[in-house]
């Protein structure tokens, strides 16, 4: 059985998996708008959404704006879903996220097993970023209460 993994050791674990998933969504999102830019000259920082006068199919604006749209919502489910994914599919498939795997890190059982996949997904899922996000908006919740009942 091996030693205990302390805070320094856990924070820079996850300090590199989310360097890992903020370069991975980097590289996702370039490999999807590069192409649209240098073979359509669709340009996602630029272009508008779809308009709102123009119905026709043949209207390159109204493809544009729809191609826009689309690649934009695209991209915003990839920023918000490849976290989760990352963390609980190498948590359940492997055991350790990468950040883990560098720093040495495992999660184990108090007698040195492995630890069961329902257990590992819930412990991924109470991750601390997951946490922190929860008790600010408990926070936020709160400060709205407190709003609503001073006036």
């Amino acid at each position: 059985m091996g030693q205990y993994a302390g805070f320094v050791t856990r924070a820079v674990a996850i300090m590199i998996d989310i360097l890992f998933v903020v370069v991975s969504v980097l590289v996702i999102t370039a490999a999807i708008t590069l192409p649209l830019d240098f073979f359509l000259g669709v340009n996602l920082q630029t272009c508008t959404l779809i308009p709102s006068g123009s119905l026709s199919v043949r209207d390159w604006d109204w493809l544009r704006g729809l191609l826009c749209t689309t690649v934009n919502a695209t991209s915003l489910a990839i920023a918000v879903l490849t976290g989760p994914i990352y963390f609980i599919f190498l948590a359940t498939t492997g055991g350790q996220t990468v950040g883990k795997y560098v720093m040495g890190v495992r999660v184990v059982r108090l007698d040195g097993n492995k630890v069961e996949e329902g257990r590992r997904i819930l412990s991924e899922a109470r991750h601390p970023l997951v946490t922190l996000a929860e008790d600010m908006d408990s926070g936020a919740d709160k400060a709205a209460e407190l709003a609503g009942s001073a006036r």
